[in-house]
Parts: C-alpha cells; sequence; structure tokens
C-alpha cells in the first residue's frame, strides 16, 4: 500500500489538508496538491489492477505520482479523466528515477500498459 510518506519530497504538497475520507470518496476532482487524495487516487489504480505488492508496483505508484504532478494537464481534475489520460500517456514518459539502465527482468513491465479496469467509472 502506498501511503503519503512514499510522496516525492520534490513536490509541494499542502499537508495542512486534514486527511478526510469522505472528501476522498465524493469529491470526482482531483486535487494534485492534496497529499491524502493523491494517496488515495494511487491506491485506487493498485487495487483496480489487482496489483499484488512489491518493487515494480512501488516504482508504479512513484510513476503515477510523477506523470499526476508532472505531466498531466493543469485542466484535467476530473478523477475518471487523469485516470484515463494516464492510460493513454503511459508508454510516452520515461519515468526518470529509474532510467533507461534498469536490468530487472520485469523492467518491460514498468513500460506496457497493464490497466484493464476502470476504477473511476
Amino acid at each position: 500500500m502506498f501511503n503519503v510518506s512514499n510522496l516525492d519530497k520534490k513536490y509541494q504538497y499542502d499537508y495542512s489538508e486534514q486527511p478526510s475520507v469522505l472528501k476522498v470518496l465524493i469529491n470526482k476532482h482531483l486535487d494534485k496538491r492534496d497529499p491524502y487524495q493523491v494517496v488515495a487516487f494511487i491506491n485506487d489504480f493498485v487495487n483496480a489492477q489487482q496489483w499484488e505488492w512489491n518493487g515494480i508496483i512501488y516504482y508504479n505508484c512513484k510513476r503515477i505520482e510523477f506523470l499526476i504532478r508532472e505531466k498531466v494537464p493543469s485542466d484535467i481534475t476530473d478523477k475518471k479523466e487523469v485516470y484515463l489520460w494516464i492510460i493513454k500517456a503511459w508508454k510516452n514518459y520515461n519515468f526518470p528515477a529509474l532510467g533507461t539502465g534498469m536490468s530487472c527482468p520485469l523492467y518491460k513491465f514498468l513500460f506496457a500498459n497493464p490497466y484493464k479496469y476502470t476504477p473511476f467509472v
């Protein structure tokens, strides 16, 4: 499970926000500066795909955070639209934390489009 402490410190999040389950569940828009909403969104991806937690999934979570914070256009805030944008863009961006020299045999999985389900429908 990805949690707030796993978020990249280079991004500025508004930690003054109080964690709110109701806010995460009811709000259809993703506030990219709210660390609790970003973590909940990332965990929805993991749960919807029924990924078993391991190092590759951790890097996929970091990659989703990178895409949300740096690549998703600012006018896209609806969670379903963010999800669909990430699916379409998954192979288009090299996640900088990994570079291209990783020798892990599962590396190709990181560039596959593993999304089979849409959790935000």
